[in-house]
Parts: structure tokens; sequence; C-alpha cells
């Protein structure tokens, strides 16, 4: 089981390069013939008949056999990508693997759990298959969501968190060049931050319990009194202190999001070509980015250098350098090109 160590390296989120590039080698060696036999006879369906894939009953019927064969759903997508990765004898060969992968008409979170590693994937077959599908569900965004699906993504981000895994550099990279803003709004939800926090508050509150229970056994019964006592005052204190951080937090928080708001405003008036107003709007919006540019969260600071990055009107000099030697290399990368 990996230790509070592993959490704390999943804020980092620092997959290298060549580990990426190892996991497509790996995956290729992974290819199961039967489900692979499977998928070529999707491909043989729609080949037999000019219909739309979504009309071809015969290729419906062959995914519907292979999702119901009882193999694992993420076996199943992972055996999609090995075919889309695949040396073909034919052109299409990311195309096919898409059309097949619809078919099949898979949970998205299950997709995306097992394609986010590879959207920046070396091999040329599989990076254009994956971002294929990433930017088709892209446009299948709704609600707080409507531009980008990022919804779906906000519930892999909190997922990945939970069970203390890291979250693709790539696919971070993705989130970020499609929308800055709602990358932002993505990680705002998940607060890997406040997770954290909350994990190692409980392991300290269930190791001072086994200690209280120890000294509680040992002491009489004025001892015990007087433990009574002062551990009742301890957690008056400490729930005080709580409560004052929760304030901060949640103060912290809103500050994140009512930046967020205001430089999307801005934004919004210089796409719009309100010219006169984006200029009124500039400085506020400004502002906020250099606030935002000191904040410990990487994902706020990786959303300032991607803004910057994007909007020249919004660059400060100082802001941008001191970005461009930051310590996440997500935020280095992208303040580079915003300096």
């Amino acid at each position: 089981m990996r230790t509070q160590l592993h959490l704390v390296a999943f804020l980092a989120i620092c997959v290298p390069c060549s580990a990426q590039r190892t996991s497509v080698e790996q995956l290729l060696t992974q290819s199961e013939p039967p489900i692979q036999e499977r998928i070529g006879k999707i491909l043989d369906a729609l080949n037999q008949s000019r219909v739309d894939p979504p009309s071809n009953i015969a290729a419906l019927r062959e995914a519907f056999a292979l999702t119901e064969s009882g193999v694992d759903s993420f076996e199943i997508v992972k055996q999609v990508a090995i075919f889309a990765a695949s040396p073909a004898t034919r052109e299409g060969r990311p195309f096919e693997a898409r059309t097949v992968l619809e078919l099949l008409n898979l949970p998205p979170k299950i997709i995306i759990r097992v394609l986010a590693p590879y959207i920046d994937a070396e091999n040329p077959q599989l990076r254009s298959f994956v971002r294929n599908w990433f930017q088709s569900h892209d446009s299948c965004g709704s609600g707080a969501f409507e531009t980008v699906n990022f919804g779906d993504y906000k519930d892999y981000v909190q997922v990945m968190l939970n069970i203390h895994q890291e979250v693709p550099t790539a696919f971070v990279e993705y989130l970020y060049e499609r929308s800055p803003g709602q990358a932002l709004i993505v990680f705002y939800n998940a607060n890997p931050e406040r997770r954290a926090e909350t994990i190692e508050r409980i392991r300290e509150a269930q190791e001072k319990l086994e200690a209280d229970r120890r000294q509680n056994l040992e002491a009489n019964e004025q001892q015990v009194d007087d433990i009574d006592q002062d551990e009742a005052r301890r957690q008056r204190e400490e729930k005080r202190k709580q409560e004052k951080e929760r304030e901060w937090v949640s103060e912290q928080r809103k500050e994140i999001l009512l930046a967020e708001h205001i430089v999307s405003d801005a934004i919004w008036l210089k796409q719009k070509k309100f010219e006169v107003e984006f200029l009124k709007a500039v400085p506020a919006a400004k502002s906020q980015l250099i606030n935002l540019a000191d904040r410990d969260q990487w994902w706020a600071r990786l959303y300032v250098a991607e803004i910057m990055r994007r909007h020249p009107e919004f660059r400060h000099p100082p802001a941008a350098q001191r970005l461009s030697t930051d310590a996440n290399p997500l935020v280095k990368k992208a303040a580079d090109w915003a300096k």
C-alpha cells in the first residue's frame, strides 16, 4: 500500500517522458489475440456495408458481443488502443480504432482512465487515436463545463487522487491547452491540497488517540480526571483552530474562483471585440493573475503562465520571470513562452 509520500508525489505531477515511452512499448506486448480478433470482426462488418457505423446492425451486434463477453471494460479499451498503435497494412488505423470504440459505447470514465496516459504518445497512430477521441469527447460538455467536457475530466483527476496515483503530465498539459480557465476549475474542485491535509490530520488524530489510550491505562483515577480536563481543553482549542483553517481555506478558494471569473470576463470582452471595455478590464485581470502567480497551488500558477502566454495584454514581466524558474516543470515550460 502506498504511503503518504505518494500523495505528495501526486501534487508534483511529474511523469518522465521516458516512462510514457516505455508504457507504449509495454502496451504493445499486452495484445490479446481473441479480443483483437473480435475487433477485426467489427471492422469486417463495417467494411461489408456502406451503412453509417451507428446504423450498421452487423457491426453493432459484434460490438455488443465483445462488451458482453465477460472481458473487463478497461481491458477492452486497452486492446482498442493496442489495435490503434499496432503496425497497419492499410491507412486509417486510428480512425478505425475510434469508430470501434464509439460502437462499443463504453462509459467515458473508463475510456479516460485507460487513454489519458497515451495522449502524447510517441507512437503517431496511438497519439492520433487518443487525441481524436478526447477532442470529440470535449464537444459533449454541459452545465458548468459548457465549452469543453471537463466534468468527466474533473472526476478522473479526483479518482486518481483518491487512489493515490499520478495524473499524467501530458494529460494536464492537454487540459490547459484546451481551456486554461476550465483546467483551473478542474483542479480547484479536485482540491488535492485539501485532501492531503485531511488525510494527514486523520493520521495524527489516530496516533494521538492511541497515545491517550495507553496513557489512560497507566494512570490512576485522579490522573484520568486531569487528562480528561486537559483533553477537553485541547479538543476545544483544536476545534477553534480547525474552524479558522476552514475559514482561511474557504477564503483562499473563493479568491481563486473570483480571479478566474474576472480574467475570463476580460478575455470574453477581447474575443467579442469590445475594445474599450476590454482595455478597462485589463488592469483588474492582470492584478488577479499577479496574485495567483504567488499561490502555493501549482495548478493556479500554471493557469497564470498559460493565460500570459496566450494573451500578451495580461503579461507581467516580473511574474513571468518568477514562473519561468518555477519548481513545477509544467509551470516553467508554459512560463518560458510567456516571458
